[in-house]
């Protein structure tokens, strides 16, 4: 798990650091994103009450805070509770199916009173520390549900602009709850600049389209600035198809159990890189000969994608 996890973190650290490099403010890093659809949990109990926060309902919704009901759970989940940090996020991926049964699980877990909305889950330097909430932007790749969203906030998430949250807005890829977050947080026109760059060093389409489109960066003549083009260009050129000796060599290295989440986590990786290709065709202003290597390295990506998908296959979560 820590291996795939460091993945994440080390873009997250990677983007934080450009960020610092070229914004006096500093207050925007990255995560990760995803196109792919939500799955059913399939390793979950049916919920015994109803959603405990209102459904979003518009692009700029007032989300509830009310405590959650306690959640009816099998004994074996709330058994996991006894664990914390990272031998926790380890079990949750280990019981769960899927990703979005991580989520769901771990909801479940909070509303049921079992574990804290603040549970430190992953440690990555000085104080910072992956919170549930954080966990599920990142195991969902920024595809936070709407429900799963407002039920964190339910449960006390609080949505302030610090260091986390300023992460996590970057990575989330459901328009609704962006734009909600966006809001709640605090951004506004000042950020635009640093949050454009960090879209396309995500592979955020939705935060790409919300500056550009939403916020008016199109018509204020944002364009990309020139280091991350040029870093997102220099990774297209590099990319060469994943094969399954590389792969089942990667997947050596992670939690024996966790082999199908993790490979979601890859798979959705690459998803962001042919986000990436796409961002740029649309407002990078590239010329013919960088947008042919941005279609080579689409058909690469493709195949890896192919790859990991199958090899996720074999596993039954």
């Amino acid at each position: 798990m820590k291996a795939v996890i460091g993945v994440v973190v080390a873009l997250m650290l990677a983007v934080g650091i450009y960020i610092s490099l070229t914004s006096d403010s500093a207050q925007s890093a990255a995560v990760v994103s995803s196109e792919a659809q939500p799955s059913s949990p399939t390793n979950t109990v049916e919920q015994v009450t109803e959603s405990p926060a209102a459904e979003i309902e518009s692009s700029e919704t007032t989300v509830t805070s009310e405590s959650a009901p306690t959640a009816q759970i099998p004994a074996e989940l709330a058994a996991l509770a006894e664990l914390s940090g990272e031998d926790l996020m380890t079990a949750l991926m280990k019981y769960s199916a899927d990703a979005q049964a991580v989520i769901e699980n771990t909801l479940l877990l909070i509303e049921s009173g079992l574990i804290s909305i603040d549970e430190r889950l992953f440690e990555y330097g000085g104080n910072r520390a992956l919170s549930p909430m954080g966990m599920a932007v990142m195991f969902s790749q920024g595809n936070l549900s709407v429900e799963h969203f407002n039920r964190f906030v339910a449960a006390g998430a609080e949505l302030h602009r610090d260091d986390m949250n300023s992460q996590l807005v970057l990575m989330v890829d459901e328009p609704e709850v962006l734009n909600t977050w966006y809001n709640r947080v605090g951004f506004g026109p000042e950020d635009h600049q640093d949050m454009l760059d960090s879209s396309l060093l995500l592979g955020n389409a939705s935060l790409t389209g919300l500056i550009m489109r939403d916020k008016n960066g199109e018509l204020d003549n944002l364009e990309f600035g020139e280091f991350p083009v040029n870093m997102v260009m220099a990774q297209m050129k590099s990319r060469e198809p994943m094969n399954r000796e590389e792969l089942e060599n990667n997947f050596s290295k992670v939690e024996p159990g966790t082999e199908r989440i993790s490979a979601e986590v890859r798979a959705a990786l690459y998803q962001n890189n042919l986000d990436q290709i796409e961002i740029l065709k649309r407002y990078g202003n590239l010329d013919d000969e960088h947008l042919k290597q941005l279609e080579a390295a689409k058909e690469v990506l493709l195949k890896s994608i192919e790859t990991v998908n199958a090899f996720a296959a074999e596993f039954n979560g």
